[in-house]
């Protein structure tokens, strides 16, 4: 597999959290990488399938953090710095 079937299997993933919001799903992104980091510890190499399914995670990653500093108060110390 190459970068572009690691996005492509990364935005079905962002699709089905979409349809299902639960706090069940919440944790599967964790279990889905713990999977990967397992794999590589085994001796398994970083593909580009993982690099591209965590590249296309980040987007919206990114995305919802640039919404939460907008959103969100600051914290008074970084306002008084």
């Amino acid at each position: 597999m190459d970068c572009r079937k690691g996005e492509e299997l990364a935005s079905q993933y962002l699709a089905y959290l979409a349809k299902h919001p639960t706090n069940g799903n919440v944790v599967t992104l964790g279990w889905i990488v713990r999977e990967m980091a397992d794999r590589f510890k085994a001796g398994e190499p970083w593909t580009r399938a993982i690099v591209g399914f965590l590249g296309r995670l980040a987007e919206p990653a990114i995305l919802g953090a640039v919404i939460e500093q907008q959103v969100r108060p600051r914290n008074t110390s970084e306002a008084a710095a």
